[in-house]
């Protein structure tokens, strides 16, 4: 009896692994744009990161690691096609785009520093009392700076 006879799988095996990797660099249109701006905002919006670029595409990843989401901007004559490569995020988005403070939370972080609370301890409380926003420590930070300059 022959121990080699998986050998004649090999081709087939090669052949599902050069479909899996083509079926990996599938991406889906999703809109195009006129201007390169307006196509790079709408994916920092959404969370994205630069990653590369190789030759007419620029590739972008999601912020989080492990995160398998990617989208890409195809650059053709008068306009920018964006698409991604239809996996949903694994992680929470909202938490990971770059938003500016809303202007009810700057209300709430003015009070507590000219009531002369940390930084820290803001954070604490925006935390509990706006649960749905994630501000980092460091735009509170930056926003306390900028009251105490300026007032």
């Amino acid at each position: 009896m022959n121990n080699f006879s998986h050998i004649d799988q090999i081709p087939e095996n090669s052949q599902l692994l050069k479909q899996n990797n083509r079926e990996r660099n599938i991406f889906i249109s999703l809109f195009y744009t006129k201007t390169f701006d307006e196509a790079r905002t709408s994916l920092t919006k959404d969370g994205f990161r630069e990653r590369s670029q190789r030759g007419w595409h620029i590739y972008y990843t999601c912020k989080k690691r492990g995160c398998k989401k990617m989208a890409r901007i195809k650059i053709l004559q008068n306009k920018y096609l964006v698409s991604w490569n239809g996996k949903e995020h694994s992680c929470n988005v909202i938490n990971l785009s770059k938003r500016g403070i809303p202007d009810f939370i700057k209300h709430f972080i003015k009070q507590k520093v000219f009531d002369k609370v940390k930084p820290r301890e803001i954070k604490k409380m925006v935390e509990e009392n706006f649960p749905s926003y994630n501000i980092e420590i460091k735009q509170i930070r930056n926003f306390c700076c900028y009251i105490r300059k300026n007032h």
